[in-house]
């Protein structure tokens, strides 16, 4: 029981991260990268503005496989291998829930770590609590009352516009506290 809450939580969690607004156009400006530990860190990225050909947006737009959909990098860095299996499978059933929930035209790729923040980062008895998550990069775009808004990579890549800026190699950032 615990383990589906968990997942659950960590679905919920991720959907929140992805969500956002409105289908909007993108300018050439400066990205960002996100710390999640401390959200607010946000530090410049090169993002340059790509083109790509219709043929290879078809081919992210028919994925055949939704499992596909959400790929999940995982690291665990405790001793306890069960606990680590655990963690990376409550992941996976969290990436079913997406995947079933929302219609993605564009995998969402997430960094998960699972790690004891206290001996790795020092963190101890602090109020960071069991879980970080962030967006890996936000991008800038114009909306349509012509404000310029930055918006998750997840939610941007789902767009699926043939020009957009550089993506980095994950949308979605997670350390989780043992």
């Amino acid at each position: 029981m615990l383990f589906k809450k968990s997942s659950m939580l960590i679905a919920l969690l991720l959907l929140l991260t992805i969500t956002s607004l409105s289908n909007i156009p993108t300018t050439n400006a400066q990205c960002y990268s996100h710390n999640p530990l401390k959200i607010s860190d946000k530090t410049p990225v090169n993002c340059a503005v790509v083109n790509e050909r219709s043929f290879e947006k078809r081919q992210t737009l028919t994925q055949p496989n939704s499992t596909q959909m959400f790929q999940i990098t995982f690291t665990c860095g405790i001793s306890n291998k069960s606990l680590c299996t655990k963690v990376n499978n409550a992941f996976t059933m969290a990436g079913m829930i997406i995947t079933a929930t929302l219609k993605l035209t564009s995998p969402i790729t997430v960094n998960a770590t699972f790690i004891n923040f206290c001996n790795s980062m020092g963190d101890c008895g602090t109020n960071t609590g069991f879980l970080t998550l962030a967006p890996a990069r936000t991008m800038p775009m114009v909306d349509l009352d012509g404000k310029q808004r930055f918006y998750p990579q997840a939610l941007v890549k789902q767009f699926g516009y043939s020009t957009h800026h550089t993506y980095g190699p994950f949308d979605i950032t997670a350390l989780f506290n043992s």
